[in-house]
């Protein structure tokens, strides 16, 4: 069984899964009753000197990393969305240091609603053997929440390890992870 984190919790991932050194972390979430929207994921790779290229931006029009070390693949229905996020540690780039998870609400044709709380649910778990590692709930406000950092893949010495950062509000996504992580986008 998975682990549920809380928030500022930090589980060391790559001496836990498989030799292959992959992941894949979905995030799913069902529908507030008869609204439709979405939730877009965002990856940021933050560099040792905390520079975001660009290039190293990945999201529904970008779903793959140019290392091919990330890719990210959606998939919807009536009653639910996921986005998953397969990730293989063994073809990041040297010179990054933190993989940031995080999403925006999509709110074009809801600017007039207010849709109900909702919840994002997410687990990590092993590429080759499908284990469960780790599992993240966060809820998502209408009326309080438009970006949600779920947390950040980080190197330490030569293991990657995440940290559950949880942490939502009405900042866009570039400026909340510019000021969480003294990042900067190039």
């Amino acid at each position: 069984m998975a682990k549920l984190l809380v928030k500022g919790e930090k589980v060391i991932v790559n001496n836990i899964i498989d030799p292959m050194n992959s992941y894949v972390m979905t995030l799913t979430y069902r529908l507030p009753s008869g609204l439709c929207f979405d939730a877009d994921l965002f990856i940021f790779m933050i560099e040792e000197n905390s520079g975001i290229s660009k290039d190293n931006i990945l999201f529904y029009n970008k779903p793959k990393s140019m290392c091919e070390s990330i890719r990210i693949f959606e998939y919807y229905n009536d009653q639910e969305h996921k986005k998953t996020v397969e990730v293989d540690f063994n073809k990041v780039p040297q010179n990054i240091k933190n993989l940031v998870v995080g999403c925006t609400v999509f709110e074009e044709g809801i600017k007039e609603q207010v849709y109900d709380d909702f919840d994002i649910k997410g687990v990590l778990m092993s590429k080759a053997s499908g284990t469960e590692i780790l599992e993240l709930s966060e809820k998502v406000s209408g009326d309080k929440n438009g970006t949600v950092l779920f947390g950040d893949f980080y190197k330490h010495k030569d293991v990657w390890k995440f940290h559950a950062v949880k942490q939502g509000g009405k900042e866009n996504i570039l400026s909340m992870t510019n000021r969480i992580y003294n990042s900067y986008i190039y």
